[in-house]
Parts: C-alpha cells; structure tokens; sequence
C-alpha cells in the first residue's frame, strides 16, 4: 500500500468518525436539550416568520439553517433539512423560558434552561418584552 493511499485512508476514517459520531452527540447535548423540554407547536396565523437564519446553540453552529417563526407565545424553531439529517428537531420555546437576553447589533446571546443559544436580534430581542 503506497504512503499516498494511507492518507487517504486516514482522512476517510476521520471524516467518518467526525460526521457519523462526532456531530450527532454536539447536536445532543445542545440542541437536543432545548427542543426534549420544548416540543413543536403550530405557530399562531399571524406569525412573523423567517427562514434560512443562523443561530448558535452550545458548540452547534447553524449558519443559514434555522427557520423561525415568532407569535404572542412562543420562538419557533425549525432546523432547515441539512440540520435535521443530523438528528435536530423543531422546537417552540416559551417567551418565558427564554433568560437573560444580551448583546447589542444584529445578534442577541440568551439562555434557555442550561443552554446558551445565539441568534439574530429581531427575534432574541422579542425575549425581552415577553414575545
């Protein structure tokens, strides 16, 4: 076997390793734990809606892969197809549920239960007033 096909061997089982057991278990302890205690529910009618937007959740980065719904109740959200092949689930998180909101400019850091999440200002900011 030549050096050139051990290497590529090598990078083969690492990109494995990364995309089949790596991702999976970061999407887990993130954002698995703020969509298990907030099911999906069916945004209101009159929701204010966006989608293909970039949130951050614990060491998850979704760049462009959030769609997101805001109504009088709750922040809906729903993880585009790319992200829910590795295993993220929609999620309607209370405004109630939603602590500490901080930053300033276009994206707002808050926490919800133990789970730090980041994400634009439209919506994020909307925790501060109760949705």
């Amino acid at each position: 076997m030549s050096n050139t096909a051990l290497v590529i061997m090598v990078i083969v089982g690492f990109e494995a390793i990364l995309l089949f057991f790596l991702i999976p278990v970061i999407v887990r302890s993130s954002w698995g734990d703020v969509a298990g205690k907030h099911p999906p529910v069916e945004p209101a009618p009159d929701a204010v809606r966006r989608r293909f937007q970039s949130f951050q959740c614990g060491l998850l980065s979704m760049g462009w892969c959030v769609h997101v719904a805001t109504d009088e109740s709750y922040l809906h959200l729903t993880p585009a197809l790319l992200m829910r092949i590795f295993g993220t689930k929609p999620t309607s998180i209370p405004w109630e549920a939603i602590d500490r909101v901080t930053g300033k400019g276009r994206y707002r850091t808050a926490r919800i239960g133990r789970t730090e999440i980041k994400g634009p200002a439209w919506c994020l900011a909307l925790a501060e007033h109760g949705g």
